[in-house]
């Protein structure tokens, strides 16, 4: 069996990166990777920080070329988005939960993060239907 048959199933949508490293957002299906990616050069500066992407954006692209049934939002699969910080010149790969960490990799590897150059992170943001329905809100029960 070659290596390229035992890679993930990536998707790029939208425009290719042409040289490394990239910033942007990523879906993962549960057998794909669907990415919308920049190089740095190109993408957009904050002052804080250099991202690209929104994921209703890229999320109507996915569910066009996957054709994804499973539901109609945005949030409801696993996301995440790589961002680049300014002040610590590192990088930042901000992920679901439920996405397994070979697949972490594999993100990393496809916006062509530099070995030891990023963190993985997770965010209330970064949170798909599953994790939400297990989620108590902090606030829970809170009566003020």
């Amino acid at each position: 069996m070659s290596a390229d048959e035992n890679r993930p199933d990536v998707a790029c949508i939208g425009v290719k990166p042409a040289e490394p490293p990239c910033v942007g957002v990523f879906y993962w299906t549960f057998k794909r990777l669907f990415t919308d990616m920049l190089p740095l050069a190109q993408a957009t500066s904050d002052g804080i920080a250099i991202t690209h992407g929104e994921h209703p954006i890229l999320w109507k692209k996915v569910d066009a070329v996957a054709r994804l049934s499973v539901a109609n939002s945005y949030s409801a699969l696993p996301r995440g988005r790589v961002v680049y910080h300014l002040g610590t010149s590192r990088f930042s790969l901000y992920a679901d939960r439920c996405i397994p960490q070979d697949w972490l990799k594999e993100a990393a590897r496809q916006f062509r993060l530099p070995d030891g150059g990023y963190d993985v992170r997770r965010d209330r943001h970064y949170r798909c239907g599953r994790c939400l329905r297990n989620f108590v809100s902090d606030d829970a029960g809170n009566t003020d």
